[in-house]
């Protein structure tokens, strides 16, 4: 065989190593890419929730707690991902991503009503922080999650069971006061809208549900114990 022929066949041996190397790189990425990808379409529930197992959850979640201030799409992102792992992972995060996250969450670049519910949301349901006084404890200092909260309820459209509930989502958190005239309004608009979030909305915007951590004991029925959070302790 020929120095030039032989040196051909080196080449190609060495590209199909390298190929393979590729494929084998992608095979394995392929289940964080296909997680990633879902999350970032699916904007609504439960059009997003998929079963996956919780190591794939944790990097997910951890690559995306990784920007120095959180934008809205990473809020959503967060926040989708948080609720599959509550509901389909046998274990939740630890109390050290807990931490990360809720300071994230606290100090997020909120431009919107929406990022507004994303973020108390998030606190709450997603990191068990039942109130921003909890929050303050927590944390140790002071975020600027309800000011801004409160400037962005200030608008809300009255016929718009969204912007009303997050009004009393804010209100809640923030322990504010709601007038007559808004819990009146709340009430009218749940009578006229028969779905999934209007049930939603009754339990979380008028009864204001707590949070229990690492505790289920004190849970009153079946809903405040399906929002109970256990962090790993780690």
């Amino acid at each position: 065989m020929s120095i030039l022929r032989k040196r051909n066949v080196g080449f190609l041996v060495a590209g199909c190593v390298i190929s393979m190397g590729f494929l084998a790189l992608a095979i394995k990425e392929y289940p964080y890419w296909a997680l990633t990808v879902r999350l970032s379409q699916y904007k609504h529930y439960p059009s997003f929730m998929v079963i996956a197992d919780s190591p794939l959850l944790d990097r997910v979640i951890s690559s995306h707690a990784r920007p120095r201030q959180l934008s809205s799409d990473d809020l959503a992102f967060l926040w989708k991902a948080l609720w599959i792992k509550k509901d389909n992972a046998p274990a939740y995060i630890s109390e050290t991503l807990r931490k990360v996250l809720v300071r994230k969450v606290s100090w997020a670049l909120i431009r919107t009503l929406r990022d507004t519910y994303l973020q108390i949301d998030l606190l709450k349901y997603k990191l068990g922080i039942n109130d921003n006084q909890e929050l303050r404890r927590y944390l140790g200092e002071e975020t600027p999650a309800c000011r801004v909260a409160e400037n962005m309820i200030e608008n809300v459209h009255t016929d718009n069971l969204f912007e009303v509930s997050t009004y009393f989502d804010v209100v809640h958190f923030c322990k504010l006061s709601a007038p007559v005239a808004m819990q009146v309004t709340l009430g009218q608009l749940l009578q006229k809208t028969r779905s999934f979030y209007s049930g939603h909305v009754r339990e979380h915007g008028i009864h204001d549900v707590p949070v229990y951590v690492n505790d289920c004991s004190q849970a009153a029925d079946e809903n405040e114990r399906y929002h109970c959070l256990f962090f790993q302790q780690k």
